[in-house]
């Protein structure tokens, strides 16, 4: 492992030499680190939030109950076609191959901003983060193969004006594999994929990942440990309460590069207060479920779940619930009366 200085690193510094062997552990360290909004992590959070991370990942039944897709499904031709006894057709979905290299990272944190192209979503900006150094990894427009017939500009940001320039300018990759391809050549199957709502990330990209960590869930699971409430937290919601930094305050719509940034950070918080992180849950489960009503014996009553009752201080469970939907995003704001006034000095 390449040494980690035990004090936080200036955007300007870097220790990598042209001798230093690929590392496995997180690397507190690089030359392109984002500025303070995404600074990279001391010695001791790097080591911290490695071991945490870990643990972290969502288990396949998870990834399944929350509609992320873990295996790649074969397309079967439709009655009529002319192809339709041939044999089933290969999925566009492609599990991240198991290369190895100096870039490839232990965890990378990933935004897509998409347009609609007829009946379809496609990816349009991609930005990826390293987690542990904040380096930015991508940061670039994706010209989709198919015609725009939406930009959604409130949420993506993307104009035509704007993609024009980017491929003006050579600033653009072409179509979601190239996306797919520049994205998996800092990833292999053991680096960490971490997004917020990433299900709709690997759709567009057409990315099966065994290692996921989505903040969305992990929130989520810390409020409503084990049951089959699918109430999720913005993004924006997220980074105000935790981090005290206001995100997507723009009338132009979101930057990739600022989510994957709040994302990182939301979920270094997260790693580092797992304390924290549960008062910050029990808060939320009561402005949204009322308060948990608690018996002569100091135990929860039989109307509130026995997960829900004590919260443990990681926030996380193994517990499988059916999967709902993930259109409950609230944009404005997140969950009423969350619980604010918890920043802790750093993160």
């Amino acid at each position: 492992m390449q040494a980690l200085q035990n004090e936080t690193i200036g955007p300007a510094e870097t220790t990598t030499s042209a001798t230093e062997e690929p590392s496995n552990k997180p690397n507190a360290q690089s030359a392109e680190a984002c500025d303070v909004v995404c600074r990279p992590l001391t010695y001791k959070e790097s080591w911290d939030v490695y071991e945490a991370l870990q643990n972290a990942c969502h288990p396949k039944s998870r990834l399944i109950a929350w509609g992320i897709r873990t295996v790649p499904e074969a397309v079967t031709p439709q009655a009529g076609n002319p192809d339709e006894n041939a044999s089933i057709h290969q999925s566009p979905f492609e599990v991240t191959p198991n290369s190895s290299g100096p870039q490839v990272r232990i965890a990378i944190v990933l935004d897509c901003e998409m347009v609609t192209c007829g009946s379809r979503q496609e990816v349009a900006f991609t930005s990826a983060v390293d987690l542990f150094s904040g380096e930015v990894l991508l940061n670039t427009f994706v010209q989709p193969a198919e015609k725009v017939t939406r930009w959604n500009t409130r949420w993506s940001g993307i104009t035509s004006q704007k993609l024009n320039t980017a491929r003006r300018q050579g600033n653009v990759l072409w179509g979601w594999k190239e996306a797919r391809r520049a994205l998996w050549s800092f990833a292999n199957q053991s680096t960490v994929l971490i997004g917020h709502a990433i299900r709709n990330d690997l759709e567009v990209l057409k990315i099966i990942h065994p290692r996921i960590v989505d903040t969305s869930i992990l929130t989520n699971e810390a409020v409503f440990r084990g049951g089959s409430n699918k109430r999720l937290w913005s993004l924006k919601n997220l980074s105000q309460t935790f981090l005290g930094r206001s995100i997507q305050t723009g009338k132009n719509g979101h930057d990739a590069l600022e989510d994957a940034q709040a994302t990182r950070n939301i979920l270094v918080w997260c790693l580092l207060h797992p304390e924290r992180l549960a008062e910050w849950a029990l808060s939320a489960y009561t402005a949204v479920m009322g308060p948990v009503r608690q018996g002569p014996d100091d135990s929860a009553n039989s109307d509130v779940s026995p997960e829900r009752s004590r919260i443990s201080s990681t926030g996380s469970t193994n517990k499988d619930s059916e999967m709902t939907h993930w259109g409950s995003f609230n944009e404005a704001g997140g969950c009423d009366g969350g619980w604010a006034g918890i920043q802790s000095d750093g993160w």
